[in-house]
């Protein structure tokens, strides 16, 4: 979760943000969006908690983030016009709300769980030394390689779910032992 909220965070703001809605909707309405996504992640994590497991928490989080990767994708293709979206482009921001809000609630639990007790202040470091790197990196390739960056963020949702799902495994079998 770390890694794709980085560089799906990272690909909003220097992708989306300058291809499309900067142009269509002007750069004060860069502002505006982006605390839709916050205003959409502070109630998408009150009705995550709600889910029966955080790894569904999680994976509806991830297919949020593959959504806007998707939606990219086919736009690409010629399938859309994200181009003439205007305030069609909400969508990807509330997509990216819904995604940051795993990311800032589920995603901290989940840390909690596998790192309790003195091993936690680590944990929360590197779960921001991860998220901050691909933020990071995303970023500074967005200058040449923007519009390609998608695949990155359609690979890394597509990972996130399962990958936790392996690591709770993981974590149940070495709990028996």
């Amino acid at each position: 979760t770390n890694l794709t909220f980085g560089f799906a965070a990272a690909f909003m703001n220097g992708y989306i943000n300058a291809t499309f809605t900067s142009k269509q909707l002007g750069t004060g309405t860069v502002g505006t969006l982006a605390s839709v996504t916050a205003l959409v992640a502070a109630g998408g994590s009150f009705l995550f908690a709600m889910l029966p497991s955080k790894l569904v928490a999680v994976f509806l989080g991830s297919v949020c983030f593959f959504g806007i990767a998707l939606i990219c994708l086919i736009d690409r293709a010629g399938g859309i016009e994200l181009e003439h979206w205007g305030w069609g482009l909400v969508l990807l921001y509330i997509l990216q709300g819904l995604g940051r809000g795993v990311y800032e609630s589920t995603n901290k639990g989940i840390f909690a769980d596998f790192f309790p007790g003195p091993l936690s202040p680590g944990a929360f470091g590197n779960c921001m030394m991860q998220s901050t790197a691909a933020f990071t990196i995303c970023f500074l390739l967005s200058g040449d390689f923007a519009a390609e960056l998608v695949w990155v963020v359609l690979v890394l949702s597509s990972c996130t779910a399962p990958a936790l799902g392996l690591a709770q495994l993981l974590k149940s079998r070495q709990s028996k032992e």
